[in-house]
């Protein structure tokens, strides 16, 4: 309900509109990372607390703990997740945002990818092939790559793995944004997990690494075996065939997005669901 005169009405109407738009590129900007997860834990814990005062539900001693340790809470927060609040931050562009609008990649350059892959395995030659989907990948290509643009193609991707010494690209990852190539020669984090299998290389857990810190789907293909991969969400799909390679993308790639805000907005809550299950 809105009450008052003309000039207030609109008053509330604008902290409405001030508010949801302050909330939506928040959520724009760490939509694919672990700093969503954060976001909601930390509402969770205001919710509770606004929930635990006198004038609802009146629970002290739970009010005491958050009013001691809320420093606390955030200090941990910086340490833990200062990575992807750096990230975050980077992409704090909302004007950029607004403006530009996130198409799923086309199938067709999924069938490049899977085509180098193809040929790539058959002989034997390593590649780390980062497809782009919500989250930006522009740091990652800023801080270490090669600046590429170019029209995907199985002959490029070839090239840019070919195990040449003259070649600075073949040791790094490429990486795929709505159908061009982006970057190459790009040096991922690697995953920090203790328990992967031995035979898992430093491509496989560069793979890995970047799949635990945004929802990008990645291919690794082992150079000692030929043997295909895929990382998504921190999950390692080992030895796939072409075919299951194809499927895998496919499926992950089929909806395209809408450029309205509305749609988007259901594609940052899709992302979330998705990385919680």
């Amino acid at each position: 309900m809105f009450f008052g005169t003309t000039y207030d009405i609109f008053k509330q109407l604008l902290d409405i509109f001030v508010v949801a738009f302050v909330i939506y590129q928040i959520l724009a900007a760490t939509k694919g990372t672990r700093t969503v997860h954060l976001l909601i834990l930390l509402l969770v814990l205001m919710g509770t607390y606004l929930v635990a005062q006198e004038r609802f539900f009146d629970l002290p001693t739970f009010r005491w703990l958050l009013d001691k340790f809320w420093s606390v809470i955030f200090l941990m927060v910086v340490i833990l997740y200062q990575d992807d609040i750096r990230r975050s931050i980077a992409r704090f562009r909302w004007l950029d945002q607004v403006m530009r609008t996130r198409s799923s990649t086309a199938t067709g350059s999924l069938e490049e990818v899977v085509k180098a892959v193809r040929s790539l395995s058959s002989k034997r030659l390593g590649a780390l092939i980062v497809i782009e989907r919500n989250a930006t990948l522009d740091t990652f290509s800023s801080d270490s790559g090669i600046a590429v643009d170019a029209v995907i193609s199985k002959e490029l991707l070839f090239a840019l793995f070919l195990p040449e010494h003259e070649n600075p690209t073949h040791d790094g990852a490429v990486i795929v944004s709505k159908g061009r190539i982006t970057a190459a020669g790009v040096i991922l984090p690697l995953t920090t997990r203790k328990e992967v299998e031995a035979w898992v290389g430093t491509r496989h857990r560069a793979a890995l690494g970047l799949s635990e810190q945004v929802d990008a789907v990645v291919v690794v293909v082992s150079e000692e075996t030929g043997r295909v991969s895929m990382a998504v969400a921190g999950e390692l799909r080992a030895g796939l065939s072409i075919d299951e390679l194809r499927e895998f993308l496919l499926s992950e790639f089929s909806e395209p997005e809408s450029g309205t805000w509305l749609t988007r907005i259901k594609a940052i809550t899709r992302g979330s669901r998705r990385e919680d299950s």
